[in-house]
């Protein structure tokens, strides 16, 4: 697992390549490429108004960064791209909110494609976890609705 784990991880820092990512983004990049042990910390307004803090587990199987990179991040199932996993915040701020069994489920429609963000909720909000983001395309199918979010970086004159 941590072999293709590594191989998952160097795809997607080749799908990102040269692109100038804002603080946000690096965040996630981060979370998702060096997946340190302590879990990073969001905080995200959605359309509601309402504050929704989470932490982004980065070395749990089953939520969080290795659980979106093994199942969802260029998957059959749910797939995702590096590009909509930086964005996956807008999914929170943009998206239709669904509470249910102690889950937060943020769903956004982009481009005639849902993509949905489940965080648990726990007793204590700062403890939220992002669980699982995902879409309802298959692989190859779809386009990228966060494509033109980011931009190359310029080069150098």
């Amino acid at each position: 697992m941590a072999n293709d784990l590594d191989k998952i991880t160097q795809n997607f820092i080749n799908e990102i390549g040269d692109i100038q990512l804002n603080e946000e983004q690096r965040r996630i990049y981060n979370a998702f490429v060096y997946r340190r042990r302590k879990p990073y910390k969001f905080s995200v307004t959605d359309k509601y108004d309402n504050t929704v803090r989470f932490i982004l587990p980065t070395n749990n199987t089953r939520e969080g960064v290795v659980h979106i990179l093994t199942k969802h991040y260029n998957g059959i199932i749910g797939k995702v791209s590096a590009n909509e996993i930086l964005n996956f915040v807008d999914v929170i701020r943009n998206g239709d909110l669904n509470v249910e069994n102690n889950t937060m489920t943020y769903i956004h429609k982009s481009n005639g494609i849902n993509y949905s963000l489940i965080v648990g909720i726990k007793e204590t909000p700062a403890s939220n976890i992002l669980k699982s983001f995902y879409s309802d395309k298959n692989k190859g199918s779809g386009t990228d609705c966060f494509a033109n979010a980011l931009a190359p970086i310029p080069k150098p004159k």
